[in-house]
């Protein structure tokens, strides 16, 4: 390409006084950009082969959590306490409150998209998990639809079939790494759900559940812009506090492989 480009270059010198067609520049255009895109495209795909593998380390590393790094067991994922309020005129005024939440099987997640751009820097994640088994506790009351009342509390099970999550950041860098921008998003396919003592074990209660069950996906949606914001915080500030030790170059290294995670134990814990 590069001693296409030359004789074409060579051809035009030789003669100043006659403009070079503009089909013939045209050409010269397409080439060099084929050239540039087939470039960023290799560099693209080395990028993310990299990514792809930090993230199957990581995926290895969830069962027994990374203690070099203070990161305890992520599978199963606990969590002390989620509280949701919402009041949404498509589906009513709802409190919940879960306690002693265990999520399991969360390291089965698949790696559909990984994209890391030296512009920004920008990380971008697509991941699906084909199934999610949680049990906890659940306290719930309110008015479904400003018709039917909501009462309960107790023990729960639930399966999550087809949960799907996107994260993306431009990261930023002040003293510290940081996240810039981040965004979140997921979906689910459907829910299995089982309430212990839900609207006092009544059988209200079990055709109550099978209306979650069935309407889950879809109220999920309608509530996603009142949840997601602050399980964005949640995430950005954990992986703030854990990547502002780092400087930029330290970050790469570990997201292209050249760091195993022990060995930054001593950038991420001053």
């Amino acid at each position: 390409m590069m001693c296409v480009v030359g004789v074409v270059l060579r051809m035009a010198s030789t003669s100043p006084a006659e403009p070079l067609p503009s089909v013939l520049l045209d050409g010269i255009g397409n080439v060099a950009n084929s050239a540039t895109n087939f470039l960023d495209s290799a560099a693209s795909m080395g990028l993310e082969f990299k990514l792809r593998r930090f993230l199957e380390k990581f995926r290895v590393r969830m069962r027994n959590g990374i203690p070099e790094l203070g990161i305890p067991p992520l599978e199963p994922f606990t969590l002390d306490e989620i509280d949701i309020d919402t009041d949404n005129p498509e589906i009513g005024k709802v409190h919940l409150v879960i306690e002693n939440l265990e999520l399991r099987k969360l390291s089965t997640f698949l790696i559909d998209r990984a994209k890391l751009s030296l512009i920004g820097p920008t990380i971008a994640v697509n991941i699906s998990i084909p199934e999610i088994l949680a049990t906890g506790y659940y306290n719930i009351s309110g008015i479904l639809g400003d018709i039917y009342p909501l009462r309960g509390a107790g023990p729960f099970e639930m399966t999550v079939s087809g949960f799907r999550a996107y994260a993306n950041t431009v990261l930023g860098y002040a003293r510290g790494m940081y996240l810039k921008k981040f965004e979140l998003d997921f979906s689910l396919r459907g829910i299995k759900i089982y309430l212990e003592n839900f609207m006092g074990g009544e059988k209200i209660g079990q055709i109550m559940s099978q209306v979650f069950e069935e309407l889950t996906p879809e109220a999920m949606d309608i509530i996603k812009p009142d949840i997601l914001p602050p399980i964005q915080d949640y995430v950005a500030s954990h992986v703030n506090e854990t990547i502002h030790h780092l400087t930029m170059r330290d970050l790469f290294r570990v997201l292209l492989g050249e760091y195993e995670f022990g060995d930054i134990t001593h950038l991420l814990i001053p």
